[in-house]
């Protein structure tokens, strides 16, 4: 399948509105602290996408045995690795595609395992597929390395009220994308959790968290995606229109609301010919929206704090390179995690195909370029039912062409 994309015959001075979806992140924490505190979530607040479909699935199933496919969902096998090593009684295989056995859980089994947990490799060592046999869990001191995933730390935070003992997280610096820790904090918080963080802004974390009782708070939590949101910043900044997100909330638990402040430095940079400078490790979800937007304005930039791309749906680093690289934009990886653009970028016969890896931040990020490449092809076009299935009817709205047939040119 591939997406045909053409940009707006005509400028259009209406405000760009978009009604965004829920948020992915916030969603699937409430999926699991839900079933933590025994109360089904209405389907009506929670995403409605792919990864929180394969979350309710898992927590649907029933039985002392059971098998789950998270397909790419690399969220669902970390915080699911956790859920069922707690889960009493239960066995229950998790595996996932190609490319999830690929991305590392090695850390989160460790911890787990000296938290008391049975759970055994059914494949490559510190990968799944994993073997989780549920027990009850103790408590104490564990040790996660913070450059890998945050995801680990989320994932002992949700089960550590269920413990027996007072769980403590030393999260060894640097730590990557704090502000999911910080979001895991406020959820279950708001589920009555004790949780405490000590030295939050410094390079390292320690979570102490003691047992308790989960009872899901009286509204629960739900906001628009700020990462979502990213798309229509680019498009808005790429196409020159102004931009209106209904219900976006002034405060957020999401760390992607920094998204304001990074397109400002942007306008910024693009005013005053100046190269645009990024840490991003707090907010690497955002790289290929704000990769993508700078080179369709021509602002060179260098961004740091990336390393943790190479272990998403894609290696993301590689890719936004090299795919950037097809539209004619000279972006390099730099170091391990970082990412610049010279400003250069050379002439490319039209169309220009996009691989998306089955990454569907690369296919909404790249496909609002087509401003600058009429007829801009977007390989495997349904990748965006992961976390925004109707990605592709809101960029029609916004103007654009989007013809998505089932056999390849």
């Amino acid at each position: 399948m591939i997406a045909r994309i053409f940009p707006p015959v005509s400028p259009s001075a209406d405000p760009l509105e978009i009604s965004l979806p829920l948020s992915k992140s916030i969603s699937i924490r409430r999926l699991m602290l839900d079933a933590l505190a025994g109360v089904v979530t209405p389907e009506a607040d929670v995403a409605d996408c792919g990864d929180t479909a394969v979350v309710r699935r898992a927590l649907a199933l029933s039985g002392s045995e059971r098998s789950v496919d998270v397909d790419g969902c690399g969220a669902a096998m970390r915080f699911l690795t956790a859920y069922f090593a707690c889960l009493e009684g239960v066995t229950t295989r998790l595996i996932g595609n190609h490319r999830l056995c690929e991305r590392p859980v090695g850390s989160l089994v460790e911890a787990l395992r000296r938290l008391g947990a049975d759970i055994k490799y059914s494949g490559r060592e510190g990968f799944p597929p994993l073997l989780i046999k549920g027990r009850k869990l103790s408590g104490g001191a564990v040790t996660l390395p913070g450059d890998v995933s945050s995801q680990y730390v989320s994932a002992l935070m949700m089960i550590a009220p269920m413990l027996s003992e007072r769980l403590i997280i030393n999260v060894v610096p640097p730590v990557v994308s704090r502000p999911y820790i910080l979001m895991t904090a406020g959820m279950i918080s708001r589920y009555g959790a004790l949780c405490r963080i000590e030295k939050p802004e410094t390079s390292g974390m320690r979570i102490i968290i003691d047992p308790s009782c989960l009872a899901a708070p009286a509204v629960g939590l739900k906001e628009p995606d700020w990462t979502a949101a990213s798309y229509w910043y680019e498009t808005a900044a790429l196409t020159g229109r102004s931009l209106v997100l209904p219900e976006m909330p002034a405060e957020s638990l999401q760390g992607d609301a920094a998204l304001t402040d990074y397109f400002y430095q942007i306008s910024l940079a693009r005013n005053y010919n100046t190269v645009l400078e990024l840490n991003l490790d707090g907010t690497p979800d955002l790289a290929p929206t704000l990769a993508a937007t700078c080179c369709g304005l021509d602002v060179p930039f260098r961004f740091v704090g990336l390393a943790a791309l190479r272990i998403k749906e894609s290696d993301r680093l590689t890719a936004l390179c090299r795919e950037l690289g097809r539209l004619g934009f000279d972006v390099e990886p730099a170091g391990d995690g970082a990412m610049i653009y010279t400003g250069v970028r050379s002439e490319q016969e039209l169309p220009v195909r996009i691989a998306t890896y089955g990454d569907h931040r690369m296919a909404m990020a790249m496909a609002p370029l087509a401003v600058l490449s009429p007829g801009l092809e977007i390989e495997d076009p349904e990748v965006v039912g992961k976390s925004y299935p109707g990605f592709w009817s809101d960029l029609r709205s916004a103007g654009y062409e989007v013809n998505i047939e089932e056999r390849w040119q």
